[in-house]
């Protein structure tokens, strides 16, 4: 998937690739005048893409790596994964990110015994990031769950 940008310089060149994949069209509003508007819709394959990627378990590598990309994947389900499903992936979401929460502590208790502080406050600064993740993911949870009852 690779980064995401929000700004039109991203977006507009990340939707020409995926038109050139095939996984999207891409056509000028006939409407326009002035500055012809460019649209895009899913293809078939672009369609079947899109809930494979979905249907992906998030990793822990995922999450270790660049955990934007759980977060996106979670942002496009809506509409496309059944709330059992959402739940599902957000239960493994959480069991991720309690594995690398002990590691990262178990890390940053390391470079406190060394005496290494500027280690050790980074190090800490991950651990409140990925407790304010798991809070997220466990509140998004019992939303979800609210709503559907």
């Amino acid at each position: 998937m690779g980064q995401y940008s929000s700004s039109p310089g991203s977006i507009y060149p990340a939707l020409d690739r995926l038109a050139n994949r095939g996984l999207l069209t891409a056509e000028f509003d006939p409407k326009q005048n002035m500055r012809r508007r460019k649209t895009f819709a899913l293809t078939s394959l672009g369609e079947h893409t899109l809930h494979c990627w979905l249907a992906e378990a998030v990793t822990l590598e995922e999450i270790q790596s660049d955990i934007r990309t759980s977060l996106l994947r979670f942002s496009f389900m809506g509409g496309n994964r059944t709330t059992n499903q959402v739940i599902a992936y957000l239960e493994s979401f959480r069991e991720h990110l309690k594995t690398y929460l002990a590691d990262l502590q178990a890390r940053r208790k390391t470079f406190r015994e060394m005496t290494a502080l500027y280690a050790y406050l980074a190090m800490d600064n991950g651990v409140r990031a990925i407790r304010s993740h798991i809070r997220w993911v466990e509140s998004t949870r019992n939303e979800l769950l609210k709503r559907d009852k």
